[in-house]
């Protein structure tokens, strides 16, 4: 009972620290993929501040491999064309497609 009653004490600390070991873990994640990657991994190129989001080539760090058969997607989207519908049978990518432009 003492322990929960520490704990709930010092929720906001342990919270923070929890976030912080979070961010650090998924870093560490991203730099071992890229470094122990035979893809040529590039950093993307931020240009200006128009809003505009233009990827060339794009692809899902996770879905990427030797023995696996990879499309890249282009992706555009900009203050007027900014709503895009995905559509595809089960398997075709559409939440890797999502999660590709998350991370970028």
């Amino acid at each position: 009972q003492s322990v929960i009653s520490y704990a709930r004490e010092r929720y906001d600390a342990l919270a923070s620290l929890s976030d912080a070991v979070a961010l650090l873990d998924m870093c560490h994640c991203f730099a071992d993929n890229v470094a122990s990657s035979r893809l040529p991994w590039t950093r993307p190129n931020v240009s200006d501040c128009s809003g505009a989001i233009a990827v060339k080539n794009g692809r899902y760090a996770i879905d990427v491999g030797p023995e696996k058969e990879f499309v890249p997607n282009d992706t555009y989207a900009s203050a007027v064309q900014n709503f895009t519908v995905i559509t595809g049978i089960n398997g075709s990518g559409k939440s890797t497609y999502l999660k590709q432009l998350a991370i970028i």
